[in-house]
């Protein structure tokens, strides 16, 4: 038995065809084109289970869900999914959600097509901020995710993650990967101050150079020198003076 909500139930007993048949009268139209239904696999015997994911099939020609029409208890596959020849556009949905199906012809038996997702079965509502008041003020489209990563991408290899975790992954193809607030390194620009330290392997090669250019005379040698900020102001500190024109990054 799978419940639409308190007080009413759906029931294998109810046969809309039955009842169609009992109302009918000439001239009257008694098919459903559209409906309510809840995402749900049905098995041979006409049993409702709203727990197997089987209900869902994801593959490369579509996404197939099986649904129970309300308050009929017919059930029937429908496709899920906003395609077309250069986009796809899908949120998730799961079993026992309460969606809402475009029948064709008015027809059980044809694929119907799920047009919304109405409400999931853990009472998902609109999303509040911090103040307790919903994001959405009718003056902006939101696109928000519960718990799930909101994935953007092209068929070229660019592709921008929003993660749960407050990270934003963006990938412009060819391995060229940059992680906003969950990479391991600052992103640096013009006028940020940097420091560089000069290692002992650099301080020796610059040695090297300077006494092979004649600027230096060779001593007697002595322990490995140690590792010295770089010092063009006392302070250590330099500034980036040049950043890159297609690259941006803050304000």
């Amino acid at each position: 038995m799978a419940r639409r909500r308190a007080g009413t139930a759906i029931r294998r007993s109810w046969d809309a065809r039955r009842i169609g048949r009992a109302l009918a009268h000439q001239g009257a139209d008694l098919r459903h084109w559209v409906s309510y239904a809840t995402v749900a696999a049905v098995d041979e015997s006409g049993n409702i289970d709203l727990t197997n994911p089987s209900a869902i099939v994801i593959t490369p020609g579509g996404i197939d869900v099986d649904v129970v029409l309300e308050p009929s208890g017919y059930p029937m596959t429908c496709r899920y999914g906003q395609a077309a020849a250069g986009f796809f556009i899908c949120g998730p949905i799961k079993v026992g959600d309460q969606v809402v199906v475009d029948i064709p012809d008015g027809d059980p038996s044809m694929v119907g097509k799920i047009v919304s997702v109405t409400s999931a079965p853990d009472g998902s509502v609109v999303p509040v901020g911090d103040d307790g008041l919903p994001i959405f003020k009718n003056d902006r489209l939101l696109i928000m995710a519960k718990g799930v990563p909101v994935d953007v991408r092209t068929d070229g290899g660019a592709q921008m993650l929003l993660n749960p975790d407050g990270s934003v992954a963006i990938s412009a193809g060819g391995g060229q990967n940059t992680t906003f607030n969950g990479g391991s390194r600052g992103v640096a620009r013009v006028g940020d101050k940097t420091k560089r330290t000069l290692s002992s392997t650099d301080i020796t090669n610059i040695i090297a150079s300077a006494v092979a250019a004649g600027l230096v005379i060779a001593g007697s040698g002595g322990p490995p020198p140690k590792p010295v900020p770089l010092n063009q102001d006392e302070t250590g500190i330099s500034e980036i003076a040049e950043g890159s024109g297609t690259v941006l990054a803050g304000d």
